[in-house]
């Protein structure tokens, strides 16, 4: 995903990102130290940087909750068939 941040003088500043996700503006209050280290760290903008933190945190809470079915769901695989039936 490509995000560009462009300036407009009439409008202010516009988010562009290559697949064209919808964007919601929001202001939020983020503790400057933590975001200022995590933009340095990641060698990303402040916008690209709280995006890659929110789809990290989207991504562990999908990984946690896949985990929580961990011996609750049945599975009836014969792995001799499927080995030989291949992948394609």
């Amino acid at each position: 995903m490509i995000i560009r941040l462009i300036y407009i003088e009439e409008i202010g500043y516009i988010v562009y990102m290559k697949n064209r996700t919808a964007l919601k503006k929001i202001s939020t209050s983020v503790p400057e130290k933590l975001l200022k280290e995590a933009c340095l760290l990641s060698s990303l903008n402040q916008t690209e940087a709280l995006i890659q933190g929110l789809q990290e945190l989207v991504r562990k809470e999908k990984r946690e909750k896949l985990m929580s079915l961990k011996g609750k769901v049945k599975i009836a695989i014969n792995l001799d068939q499927e080995r030989e039936r291949g992948r394609f």
